[in-house]
């Protein structure tokens, strides 16, 4: 069992438990359940779990639970927002970014340096369609970058699923277009 603090309790500092189990299949997230120590002082509780409160081991050890009791969704769900969410702040964060023949690569890194630092990204590939670069005609002549320009596949893994969105221009529509791809349940 794992120790945190519920949103609601928080204020008046009582404890609760949560199995480890329902915290990792999200199925159950807010569902929280108490345990007959809960009554006991907080201090019974921390020897119970064997957590050392000065150690900080409670705010380490139920980060992402916490996080998680606010998803009430399966890990699929969750794995396909996720993807969502890496792929509207690629578009919303660099389009209109100065773009050129000379500074197409290191943008593609940044960009994709970037999304590897967000939570579950298990890999990311940008690319920047050089097709659609135009040459600089005079020191005031540059582009910027837009969402017809952008291909972007994104992979996330949470839980026991493993998600990749993409965003692409799509010409039939005109549009950049983001949607999952595959979505697949794997062995942890």
């Amino acid at each position: 069992m794992t120790i945190y603090y519920t949103r609601n309790l928080e204020m008046t500092g009582r404890l609760m438990h949560r199995d480890l189990t329902y915290a990792r299949s999200n199925r159950f997230a807010g569902q929280d359940r108490t345990c007959e120590c809960c009554a006991r002082s907080a201090q019974h509780v921390y020897e119970h779990e064997g957590i050392d409160k000065d150690a900080g081991d409670l705010m380490r050890a139920s980060r992402e639970e916490r996080a998680a009791s606010y998803f009430h969704c399966t890990d699929r769900e969750r794995a396909v927002f996720e993807a969502g969410i890496k792929l509207a702040a690629v578009y919303h964060q660099f389009i209109g970014t100065p773009v050129s023949a000379s500074n197409v690569e290191s943008l593609e890194r940044a960009i994709e340096e970037g999304v590897k630092v967000q939570p579950f990204v298990e890999s990311v590939k940008v690319r920047i369609r050089r097709e659609r670069l135009k040459r600089k005609r005079n020191e005031y002549d540059y582009q910027s970058l837009t969402g017809d320009m952008l291909d972007v596949t994104v992979t996330i893994h949470t839980g026991r699923v493993r998600a990749v969105g993409e965003m692409r221009y799509i010409e039939d529509i005109r549009y950049p277009l983001m949607y999952v791809s595959s979505i697949e349940e794997i062995d942890v």
